[in-house]
C-alpha cells in the first residue's frame, strides 16, 4: 500500500513495511530525489504533507522513517520534522536507523504543517 505524490524530481509518501523487523509500527514516510533537487526543501516538504495525512486523514499512531547510518542529509529531515532516532536493525540485508514520531506529538514544537487535501482518484 503505497500513498504518495510523484512531482517529477522524485516521490515521497507513506508506504507499508511489513517486513520491518523492530516493533510493530510499519507505516513509514520516506522521499527519494534527483540529486538536482536535493537542498531545496522539497524532502522536508513531502514528508510532512505525508505525515499530516497519515495522522490526519489514515489516523497512524505512529509513523517511522528508515535510513542507512551514513545518510546525513535523510536524518537531517527527519529530525527536522520531529522525528526522533528509536532503533538500529538489519533489514534486507543492510543497516539501518529507524526515526519515528507518534500522533499524540503531532506536530512537533517548530514545525510548520503544510495545509493537505485529498483529491478523489
Amino acid at each position: 500500500m503505497g500513498v504518495g505524490a510523484e512531482f517529477g524530481y522524485g516521490r515521497a509518501g507513506l508506504t507499508r513495511q511489513n517486513d520491518w523487523p523492530v516493533g510493530d509500527d510499519k507505516v513509514e514516510v520516506g522521499w527519494t530525489l534527483a540529486r538536482d533537487s536535493w537542498g531545496k526543501g522539497y524532502a522536508t516538504e513531502a514528508a510532512l504533507a505525508s505525515l499530516a495525512f497519515g495522522f490526519g486523514t489514515l489516523e497512524v499512531s505512529r509513523i517511522i522513517s528508515l535510513t542507512t547510518p551514513h545518510n546525513v542529509r535523510s536524518r537531517a529531515v527527519m529530525e527536522r520534522i520531529g522525528m526522533q532516532e528509536v532503533a538500529t536493525a538489519v533489514w534486507r540485508g543492510i543497516e539501518h536507523v529507524c526515526y519515528a514520531l507518534d500522533r499524540s506529538s503531532w506536530p512537533a514544537a517548530g514545525v510548520v504543517v503544510p495545509e493537505v487535501s485529498v483529491r478523489p482518484a
